[in-house]
């Protein structure tokens, strides 16, 4: 049987993203356990059910926090993104400027046969 009770918040603090053996979510367990022996549940009881609610908290922050970055991560790998685009733009320029001057001198190329043409077409 299940009987509505009124919600009750157990002392949580908030949980900064730090290294993996550092992760921890803290809360007052005893509290947890006497409320659960207050509700009826035998003391044993109520320490298996808080230790399996600490394994399963624990294996999911774990999942939670691969998928997690922190800001300085994000602002390194921004960084990086950014630099990275930098370098192609300079590429773009100079692929330009030689391309340029390759189309310049075919350009050159080009004009001097014409003009060998219109030379030997007025003789």
């Amino acid at each position: 049987l299940h009987t509505a009770t009124a919600l009750r918040s157990y002392d949580m603090r908030r949980v900064e993203l730090t290294p993996l053996e550092q992760r921890k979510l803290t809360f007052d367990t005893h509290a947890l356990v006497r409320d659960l022996q207050a509700n009826g549940f035998a003391k044993e009881q109520a320490e298996l059910i808080v230790t399996a609610l600490v394994t399963l908290t624990t294996a999911n922050m774990d999942i939670v926090y691969r998928d997690m970055v922190t800001g300085a991560h994000q602002e390194i790998a921004l960084q990086q993104i950014m630099s990275h685009l930098d370098s192609i733009r300079k590429d773009m320029v100079i692929l330009e400027k030689s391309e340029f001057s390759n189309l310049r001198a075919e350009n050159e190329v080009l004009w001097k046969k014409i003009s060998k043409i219109d030379f030997f077409c007025w003789l």
